[in-house]
């Protein structure tokens, strides 16, 4: 059985065990789904319909059950709150999501190596000083406070850039162009509060692994044989170096993932996160649970790009397995 389809086994029982560990307390918190459509009409007899109607009189192992087999189908329900099918309100938030993520992603990769090599280039000096104190500050900050502090700063008080939304409602499709640089607009201050602090920790780590390399025989001997300082970061540093930051970056995929909820939710930014908020807030269970389930799957794809990378930096991991 080869490498790949092993991996995706093995994830399966880990994401059927966490989606029913929320399935259960999300279940047994206080509230009821069925509060969303009381009426003073009602009487008792209505109430259990309703109860039935929504499958909330059975056992809790049996509706996940039920939940599960439709999920196998592609079924993931109805909302309670809207009455739109749950995969269709994922599939109209699902670009935004990953648009921000996948941004995110980038820049917090180009800039964790960056800074890292600058700093572990300079080690000891003003530089290295300046990146380790900003480094420990974005790591000391919370997203919340990030994100709220670039508004007040950005939007309300300079009025540079816009504070929510994904871009102008007032434009139309006849303006692509302008709903393009709109879009971007609206993208800078959410990839921002995404991305401070992944930076942060990991240029700590990638400056950490990057000395370490720095230090080795085969680095010390192609110094002494003339190669130039860049040449010798970008070719026979960075990848060695790398490893580390490729194995963190996988272990921190659901970070990312929860991290675009808080993110969403401040920036009022439409996808995933914003739409899993309010789905928690109005009890819509279908819709939290297909949420839920779409972040595990980005999750377990993050987790097997991270893997892919890191047989690429490092052959003798593919060699033996």
């Amino acid at each position: 059985m080869g490498y790949w389809v092993r991996r995706i086994l093995y994830s399966i029982p880990l994401i059927i065990g966490m989606l029913f560990v929320s399935f259960v307390l999300m279940r047994l918190a206080p509230g009821d789904p069925s509060n969303m459509f009381l009426d003073p009409r009602m009487n008792a007899s209505d109430l259990l319909q309703i109860r039935k109607n929504l499958a909330l009189d059975q056992p809790i192992p049996i509706q996940f059950l039920a939940w599960s087999k439709r999920a196998i189908r592609g079924d993931l329900g109805f909302s309670t709150a809207t009455g739109q099918p749950v995969i269709q309100a994922i599939s109209e938030r699902l670009p935004a999501t990953l648009l921000l993520s996948l941004t995110a992603l980038t820049l917090t990769l180009v800039i964790t190596f960056l800074l890292g090599i600058i700093s572990a280039a300079k080690a000891t000096q003003w530089p290295d000083m300046v990146i380790t104190l900003l480094t420990f500050l974005g790591m000391s900050i919370p997203t919340f406070w990030i994100g709220l502090m670039l508004i007040l700063v950005f939007s309300v008080t300079l009025n540079w850039l816009p504070a929510s939304g994904f871009y102008d409602p007032t434009l139309d499709a006849s303006q692509p162009l302008a709903i393009v640089g709109s879009t971007i607009q609206h993208l800078i201050l959410p990839v921002i509060a995404f991305t401070i602090g992944s930076i942060a920790g990991l240029t700590r780590y990638y400056r950490f692994g990057m000395i370490n390399v720095l230090q080795q025989p085969y680095i010390l001997a192609a110094r002494a044989r003339g190669i130039s300082p860049w040449r010798l970061l970008s070719r026979h540093a960075f990848k060695n170096a790398a490893l580390p930051i490729i194995t963190l970056l996988g272990m921190e995929l659901p970070g990312l993932v929860s991290g675009a909820y808080i993110v969403e939710y401040i920036f009022a930014w439409p996808g995933l996160g914003q739409l899993g908020i309010n789905a928690a807030f109005s009890r819509d269970y279908p819709v939290l649970m297909g949420t839920l389930f779409m972040s595990s799957v980005l999750i377990l794809v993050g987790n097997l790009l991270s893997d892919m990378m890191i047989r690429w930096a490092d052959p003798r991991i593919k060699r033996n397995s």
